[in-house]
């Protein structure tokens, strides 16, 4: 009654809530949640009710954490010109290699809030960071890869993936005439394929606003209810 929830579409979101299996009192914590993420977004209830569990079970988040979750799909949104349903396509995409190198929902957000606003289809956007993310794991402990012999980290001393926004910020460091260095751009070819290649440049090129976005976004709390009011 307070943002004036259409019922039917409330009770869809709620049938993909039980469809994931969460219990009944689960399912009322998140669907206050995303019922105030679809008010914000004017959006399809189903379908955000779909990526919050999603993203919830992908990176291991409990359903207490869905109030902070909208909050950030609401920042991100309302900050870029990503749409929720495209939102949805491009984390469904990029979310798996995201989890496994051990990076936060922050860094998914923010990249794509990147790339959306240079042009990037969503999807296409999803599709290059999942390239770029599988590569760069795959070549991680590789010292013939291009970019280790380029003297770019991508891991810790440990052996952990770095943060996005570290390998990007290492990039921009090494190489702050990326756009001019042929040579940068073919080795990143070579080793990222071209949508993996296409997406990373952009974030290198961009890697200050990727970094403030990543930073806005763990501060994005009651987002979603100050885009529903």
């Amino acid at each position: 009654t307070q943002y004036g929830i259409n019922i039917g579409q409330a009770s869809e979101g709620l049938y993909q809530l039980a469809s994931a299996g969460l219990s009944a009192s689960e399912s009322q914590e998140v669907l206050t949640n995303t019922l105030k993420l679809s008010m914000a977004v004017q959006g399809d209830h189903n379908t955000i009710s779909k990526l919050t569990t999603q993203t919830i079970f992908g990176f291991g988040l409990e359903m207490s954490d869905s109030a902070a979750l909208t909050d950030k799909f609401a920042h991100a949104i309302n900050k870029s010109l990503i749409e929720y349903q495209d939102l949805a396509s491009a984390v469904k995409f990029a979310m798996p290699f995201f989890v496994s190198t051990g990076q936060s929902v922050d860094q998914l957000l923010g990249s794509l809030q990147v790339l959306t606003n240079r042009a990037l289809e969503a999807g296409i956007a999803g599709r290059g960071l999942r390239q770029a993310m599988a590569e760069f794991a795959e070549g991680a402990e590789d010292s013939t890869r291009q970019f280790a012999q380029l003297g770019v980290k991508v891991v810790d001393s440990s052996g952990n993936m770095l943060q996005l926004t570290e390998i990007a910020r290492n990039f921009a460091q090494a190489f702050p005439d990326i756009n001019d260095n042929v040579e940068l751009m073919t080795t990143l070819l070579e080793d990222l394929n071209v949508r993996g290649a296409t997406a990373f440049v952009h974030l290198v090129q961009n890697v200050d606003e990727f970094e403030a976005a990543v930073g806005d976004l763990q501060n994005a709390h009651g987002s979603a209810a100050e885009m529903a009011e």
